[in-house]
């Protein structure tokens, strides 16, 4: 798969205050969600082979206990590559996409302890703002 960058994160993962790894998905994303936080400008990245990525998290697990993709990738066989190696080192993992659940197979759903798909809050509280909440309170 095409990364862009890593790092630890702290707000990814619900409920973990280790922070997670998280890994960028270079320009693959096909949904380009309104309010996503890359919107057009996402960069390309570069491949990383499984064994230098299977050697990046070995190095930073004992700095957190999950990996997260931001983006799905282009191929979910990839994908599932790299959850997999994920796994083996004992890590949570997790998964934020544009997409909704059926657009994943069933490996790697498997593979995933978490996942949030659909569009950013950043678009649904938007829409409240403007639509709902003057309807509630009318000036």
């Amino acid at each position: 798969m095409k990364f862009f960058d890593y790092a630890i994160t702290f707000r990814e993962m619900p409920f973990n205050p280790s922070g997670s790894l998280t890994f960028y998905t270079g320009g693959q994303c096909k949904h380009k969600c309104q309010g996503c936080s890359w919107g057009d400008v996402k960069p390309e990245g570069e491949f990383i082979p499984l064994d230098k990525f299977r050697g990046i998290v070995k190095k930073k697990r004992y700095h957190t206990d999950a990996v997260c993709f931001l983006g799905e990738g282009s191929d979910q066989y990839d994908l599932a590559q790299y959850l997999k190696v994920c796994k083996d080192l004992g890590m949570k993992t997790m998964l934020y996409t544009g997409g909704q659940m059926a657009d994943f197979d069933e490996e790697v759903l498997l593979l995933l302890d978490y996942i949030k798909v659909g569009v950013p809050l950043q678009l649904i509280l938007g829409i409240i703002m403007t639509l709902v909440l003057p309807l509630i309170f009318p000036f």
